[in-house]
């Protein structure tokens, strides 16, 4: 191999490597390689309005977080990440045996609580850790972005998760 092939091939390995995640969700271990275990979910698109995902033992939803780095202390909001074949659960701490769920029978798609049995608990996604700004899709959909509407959490689809704001998530 001559020393020009070479070097385009070194280049193209270096970038393929330091290369940020781009709009596609990955396989889960995306999300088991930079994705704590145990944490919260910041929308931070708003800086000026962060908000969290709680949940109780029937739903989820979004609300307003104290600040960039806390969410309110008097509602559920930790989960902790299981890792599947495939996908990865988000279980949530206070309900064991419960996930988030992603139902994209409706359009938009919403976030709903169920059982971790269900074929809708699975999620995969992609991003990067600094900062850390994650995409997250259910896995039977992996096109329909997890989003914060400013209302309510829902399903939608966009071509660029990790640039659009109210689409893209902060674990804690």
């Amino acid at each position: 191999m001559n020393r020009t092939k070479l070097a385009v091939l070194f280049v193209a390995v270096l970038c393929s490597v330091s290369a940020p995640a781009h709009a596609g969700p990955a396989t889960p271990g995306a999300l088991e390689a930079g994705f704590p275990h145990v944490f919260r979910l910041f929308q931070l698109g708003d800086p000026a309005n962060p908000a969290c995902v709680y949940y109780n033992e029937a739903a989820a939803g979004r609300g307003a977080a104290v600040d960039a780095a806390n969410c309110r202390s008097d509602t559920p909001h930790w989960f902790v990440r299981n890792s599947l074949p495939d996908s990865v659960l988000f279980q949530l701490e206070d309900f064991p045996g419960r996930c988030l769920i992603g139902d994209t029978s409706t359009l938009p798609g919403v976030v709903l609580v169920g059982s971790c049995d269900d074929p809708r608990a699975g999620w995969v996604g992609g991003g990067h850790i600094d900062p850390p700004r994650w995409a997250l899709a259910p896995r039977s959909a992996p096109n329909m972005y997890l989003r914060d509407n400013g209302i309510a959490l829902v399903l939608q689809n966009t071509d660029t998760p990790l640039e659009t704001p109210g689409y893209y998530w902060n674990p804690q």
